[in-house]
């Protein structure tokens, strides 16, 4: 049985998809195996993960998202751990054995999260040492965390397989958000690892960022939201705090970004949604803020519409 399982979602990236393998391939710690789960591709790249042969056990579904390739990838995984990688990012050469060595230090570790470095080119990595000494923080759950901003990425980190497993995997309902949710639901599992450095992921930043899917990404927080009320993260009463602390610290930027972009209606849903969790944590900050922003988004929004239909009155008058 390998320590690490290797699980890399992938769609129409195949330039990217070998850049990462490439990043696995060159990794001090060799007991893994890899997994690749093709979500539907059209560019060549399950024809590439055939000719790779017994260097990665590949698998391939109708596009579903990458919960679901995920999922898929979990039910063929024999490994202790699983790994999670993006196929668009990359990871460093020591990342792996740091992951080791981090879970070796803390019996019990469900949860382990890397240190990030976001990039768009290559040469935004070439400064990272990562032949630092390893610096980790250990916390009884990943709920006893909360207060420290650290979060779980589907491509940073790892998870008990056995945890992941009785947790019911990755959501296949939502595409964005799905790796807090199962952070969420991973909650109050034994043992929540946080490696400080040295960097272990390099993240790649794609130009559009939340702009671009802006509306799953309302959905994908929305059905956290959702879940809170209805009960289904573990902690009971006695985790609220933390759990709301979390997901609010997503809502925030999701709910500016509505409001940035003129999206006044979902931007207030988010916001009346939380604010009385975002009261209860004293953020009263983003609570008048917010108000601020949707107003100015609203009268911005209403002067351009009463603006164009003068606009359209004139060209009606003078045709």
């Amino acid at each position: 049985m390998p320590f690490f399982s290797i699980i890399i979602p992938t769609y129409n990236r195949l330039p990217f998809l070998k850049e990462s393998l490439a990043s696995v391939w060159a990794q001090t710690w060799t007991d893994y195996e890899v997994i690749v789960v093709d979500d539907g591709s059209t560019d060549g790249t399950w024809e590439y993960l055939l000719d790779l042969g017994l260097r990665v056990a590949a698998f391939r579904q109708e596009n579903g998202g990458a919960g679901a390739a995920r999922n898929l990838g979990a039910r063929h995984a024999k490994g202790r751990y699983l790994a999670f990688l993006d196929s668009d990012d990359l990871w460093y050469p020591r990342t792996l054995e740091h992951f080791e060595s981090s879970v070796s230090e803390c019996q019990a570790t469900s949860l382990l999260v890397g240190a990030v470095r976001e990039f768009h080119t290559w040469e935004q990595l070439y400064d990272v040492d990562s032949e630092v000494a390893i610096s980790s923080r250990h916390f009884s759950d990943y709920f006893a965390a909360s207060s420290t901003g650290f979060y779980f990425g589907s491509g940073m980190g790892i998870v008990l397989h056995e945890a992941f497993m009785h947790v019911g995997g990755f959501s296949e309902e939502i595409r964005v958000a799905e790796d807090l949710d199962l952070a969420l639901r991973l909650g109050t599992k034994p043992g929540f690892t946080k490696i400080v450095s040295p960097i272990t992921l390099a993240y790649r930043r794609h130009p559009e960022g939340i702009t671009k899917n802006l509306g799953a990404t309302t959905l994908g927080v929305s059905r956290l939201i959702a879940n809170e009320q209805a009960g289904i993260y573990p902690g009971g009463r006695g985790r609220a705090r933390a759990r709301r602390e979390m997901i609010t610290r997503h809502i925030r930027p999701v709910v500016i970004e509505c409001f940035r972009q003129k999206r006044v209606k979902e931007g207030l849903l988010l916001y009346k949604k939380t604010f009385v969790w975002h009261i209860q944590q004293n953020r009263l900050k983003f609570v008048g803020g917010g108000l601020l922003l949707a107003f100015a988004a609203t009268v911005s929004h209403f002067s351009v519409k009463v603006l164009g239909r003068i606009k359209k009155r004139i060209r009606e008058m003078t045709a």
